[in-house]
């Protein structure tokens, strides 16, 4: 089959409202994979609330806006972490991955490199995201395995924080 050159420009047109809609489509489907909906919920600003301590219960914790982590859509993010003298101010990207035999997020803050003098710095962080509502952030920092003599894994100590949201972004 020939194409004329008299119907060649009546083709275009098509081509490019199929183009436009394959595009959109794409757009759609990105926009509504799991890890987006993650990061659609994260954006904002978030402030320590409460940790769970060892009687099992969660206790508030008076941070004075030192533990604040601000992230947006574009999955940058701004963290503000002092825990007595010692913290630091950290900014870069994050990544957001559900694993199919988990079913929960874990995310992976990537600071920029910080340089001083002819040594390079950065704090990686990462945690899991057990909940997430319009307000509040529930979530495991560390874990710490040790396997048992049948083989399985025992947990010896998760670390949860609840971080409260003090702003949109």
């Amino acid at each position: 089959m020939t194409i004329s050159a008299n119907r060649f420009p009546a083709i275009i047109p098509s081509a490019l409202t199929l183009l436009v809609v394959l595009l959109f489509s794409a757009c759609s489907y990105i926009n509504n994979k799991p890890e987006r909906k993650i990061v659609n919920k994260l954006a904002g600003t978030w402030k320590l609330d409460s940790v769970l301590e060892n009687d099992g219960k969660y206790h508030r914790v008076d941070t004075n806006g030192i533990d604040v982590v601000v992230f947006d859509k574009e999955m940058n993010f701004v963290r503000n972490h002092w825990s007595g003298d010692v913290g630091h101010d950290d900014s870069g990207k994050y990544t957001v991955a559900i694993t199919p035999q988990r079913e929960i997020a874990s995310v992976s803050l990537i600071p920029n490199l910080k340089i001083k003098g002819k040594d390079t710095t950065r704090h990686y962080y990462n945690f899991d995201v057990v909940k997430i509502t319009d307000s509040l952030l529930y979530k495991i920092d560390a874990t710490e395995l040790r396997e048992q003599d049948d083989g399985k894994p025992a947990i010896v100590f998760n670390k949860h924080s609840v971080y409260k949201r003090i702003g949109k972004k």
